[in-house]
């Protein structure tokens, strides 16, 4: 049998058309995959859908607490830390909520470090921000979080450090 060339010319590009479709197709999909891939890799999930905020405890889970103040550390007045009770320690942490991951810290003031442990032993050490910003920052084992309310915070910086201000008045009445 013998082939028409018209015929068999008009089927071989035809072919080779379709050819170079798929592979178009394959290659844009292609794109859009190494576009999507590189694009959560430098902008990851929002916080609250990929890690928990800094929990959150109830007063009686607090055994002890103690904060300490870089304001009277720079000042060098003495004491600048304290022994908080559990409700003063607890004060501050719901202070601190609620909260999330702040992926992308400023560079913040220090205001202090309050450290506390829990009745079941575990220990914190929260490094407390000063923002100018209604909400309040701190940071624990180099995560960040914002939330809260930077006015309380300060508010109960302001009580610790009566608290430290009377430990030192009462050591100097006893020398």
């Amino acid at each position: 049998m013998v082939e028409n060339p018209d015929v068999s010319a008009t089927t071989n590009n035809t072919k080779s058309r379709l050819r170079q479709y798929i592979i178009g197709l394959v290659l844009a999909t292609l794109a859009v995959v190494a576009i999507y891939m590189a694009t959560t890799a430098f902008y990851p999930k929002t916080p609250s859908q990929s890690d928990p905020p800094f929990p959150t405890f109830q007063e009686s889970e607090i055994l002890t607490g103690r904060v300490c103040s870089v304001s009277r550390a720079l000042q060098k007045k003495e004491p600048a830390t304290v022994d908080l009770s559990p409700r003063l320690t607890y004060k501050f942490l719901s202070s601190l909520s609620p909260n999330r991951i702040d992926r992308h810290p400023l560079k913040w003031q220090v205001m202090g470090t309050l450290k506390f442990k829990l009745r079941s032993g575990k220990e914190y050490v929260l490094c407390l921000y000063h923002t100018d910003a209604g909400e309040a920052a701190f940071s624990v084992n180099r995560t960040y979080y914002r939330g809260g309310s930077e006015a309380k915070l300060m508010g109960h910086m302001r009580e610790a450090e009566e608290l430290m201000e009377e430990k030192s008045s009462a050591r100097r009445e006893t020398d």
